[in-house]
């Protein structure tokens, strides 16, 4: 694939995920056109490599574990009086399955990377000096950063040269910097978790030794909400709250603790499937989100869709770009344990377009090895 046509395709998915959500975005109904676009293509692709005899290559097991939450969302909203409001979220996933039947060389991945990080920058920069972004919501506009940034890293990971070290932190710096306005405590500290893990200071890829390591981290958003329910009910949060007013002008969770401790409530009044209600993103939470939502059921079935994709790109850990991605979506997936866009009405597709970037990437190194062995 020419990697012009390649990042300008990529780009045109971060112009998505930018008015996603967003008045503007409602306005002239991107997402509604994004989502028909999407389904298009996956049709198309689909057709094609059926065409071929590749459109059954995916694995039995992980065919299934995708049908079944289809099938369980769909039904639950729908008997819940809901209709189609399953499919608002679930369509992100359509961008996962077209992009990984791409097949992205390193430096198509390159050029997206510096593609995104330079986007990240330059939204950061016009929302706090200029005029054209005033009004848009502040976690919105920090997590299209973020998530720029992330994207950004992908092909350093494991870096260990002096200069693309420095150059790295340079611009996570300038990051934060532009981040520090829009107050997301949470986006700062992931950015300074992703170099961590970028220059290997954190032995990130040990997590991946041990199936129970992989299902405890995909349950982080879901334990941080549970740990703040105790803290919040056992702590002296006037002196957390005071604390962190003075560092950082915001209580300690900013009223998250009780958004949280209400959902419980509601989550075991319909623990089995949930209300089948996809909210707009509230709940600050995605673990929390899915729960309402779909219920035990339901979020078993989700987490289990990325162990799946996980475990399916493990193998493939030593090139650069394939643990970069792995790194990226699991720094974004424990960032929204306090924060919405993954799981909502109008999903932020970043993560999904991140996760279709993985699988396409292992892709061309299984018809490299299996070329090598012709």
């Amino acid at each position: 694939m020419s990697s012009i046509l390649y990042t300008g395709g990529m780009v045109f998915l971060w112009l998505i995920a930018l008015l996603n959500g967003t008045g503007l975005g409602n306005a002239y109904h991107t997402t509604e056109y994004a989502r028909i676009l999407a389904l298009a293509a996956a049709i198309l692709v689909f057709t094609w490599e059926c065409r071929t005899r590749r459109g059954w290559s995916v694995p039995k097991a992980h065919f299934l574990t995708v049908f079944c939450a289809v099938l369980l969302f769909a039904l639950v909203s729908y008997l819940q009086g809901y209709k189609a409001v399953s499919f608002h979220y679930l369509w992100v996933f359509l961008l996962t399955y077209i992009l990984s039947r791409t097949r992205p060389k390193k430096e198509d991945l390159y050029l997206v990377s510096l593609a995104y990080g330079g986007l990240g920058l330059a939204i950061l920069f016009i929302y706090n000096y200029m005029t054209a972004l005033s009004g848009w919501n502040d976690n919105s506009i920090a997590m299209i950063g973020l998530f720029s940034f992330l994207v950004f890293t992908i092909p350093y990971y494991g870096i260990r040269d002096t200069k693309s070290m420095v150059m790295l932190t340079l611009a996570g710096a300038a990051y934060v910097f532009l981040l520090w306005p829009t107050e997301s405590r949470s986006c700062s500290i992931a950015i300074v978790l992703s170099l961590l893990i970028l220059f290997r200071f954190i032995p990130f890829e040990k997590i991946f030794r041990k199936t129970w390591l992989i299902f405890l981290a995909l349950n982080i958003p879901l334990i941080v909400a549970l740990l703040g329910c105790v803290v919040a009910a056992n702590a002296d949060m006037n002196i957390l709250n005071t604390w962190s007013m003075e560092e950082f002008g915001k209580t300690m969770f900013s009223g998250r603790e009780e958004i949280w401790k209400w959902s419980l409530t509601t989550i075991s009044e319909n623990f089995l499937f949930g209300t089948g209600m996809v909210d707009a993103g509230t709940y600050h939470n995605s673990a929390i989100a899915c729960l309402v939502a779909y219920g035990v059921v339901g979020y078993i079935l989700w987490i289990s869709i990325f162990m799946v994709i996980i475990k399916k790109t493990l193998p493939y850990w030593d090139d650069i770009c394939v643990a970069g991605a792995i790194s990226a979506f699991f720094v974004i997936f424990w960032q929204q344990s306090v924060e919405l866009g993954m799981f909502a009405a109008s999903p932020n597709i970043i993560p999904y377009i991140i996760l279709g970037v993985l699988l396409g990437r292992v892709k061309v190194i299984k018809e490299k090895e299996c070329q090598e062995l012709v």
